[in-house]
């Protein structure tokens, strides 16, 4: 995808949002180009949204350029309360499982799976997890260390090109 597709794809949206994937630990140099093309999508793009996971590594240093120019537009999935909470910028958006009303989260988890059929062992994994929680049977709603290495389908990417 070019960079002016990717311009006409975000001007035609109404509610446009970036999702940012990457890995959790890339050079200096790598996180300063994520930080730069972070703040200039967000300065001429006033109207996209930003979402990300709030990993160390590409997530953090996007989000860091998206919260040097619109802090507010950012939102951050975390999968749980306790995620990363020294690292919150008091202006970003934060998200995680146990803020979501369960038809929204029933609605997540359906959208998921429709999306990414691969991972649908996964969310009733996560499923069956959080309702033994609530029900008192465990310690913590967090995910078990069989999902914590869990490596998920990847979706079909486009790629950028920056010309």
């Amino acid at each position: 995808m070019t960079f002016a597709a990717f311009t006409a794809l975000i001007s035609s949206s109404a509610d446009p949002v970036i999702l940012v994937e990457g890995r959790r630990s890339i050079p200096e140099a790598s996180a300063h180009a994520a930080r730069r093309f972070s703040a200039q999508l967000a300065t001429r793009f006033p109207h996209l949204r930003f979402r990300s996971g709030n990993a160390t590594g590409t997530d953090e240093a996007f989000g860091a350029g998206v919260i040097a120019i619109a802090p507010e537009r950012l939102q951050i999935v975390a999968p749980d309360a306790g995620h990363r909470k020294k690292q919150r910028h008091p202006l970003v958006s934060y998200y995680f499982p146990e803020s979501l009303d369960p038809d929204t989260l029933e609605t997540i988890k359906e959208m998921t799976t429709a999306a990414t059929p691969a991972n649908r062992g996964l969310v009733k994994m996560l499923s069956a997890r959080r309702q033994a929680w609530s029900a008192g049977r465990l310690s913590h709603p967090g995910y078990p260390q069989s999902c914590r290495n869990h490596r998920p389908a990847r979706p079909t990417r486009r790629r950028l090109i920056l010309d």
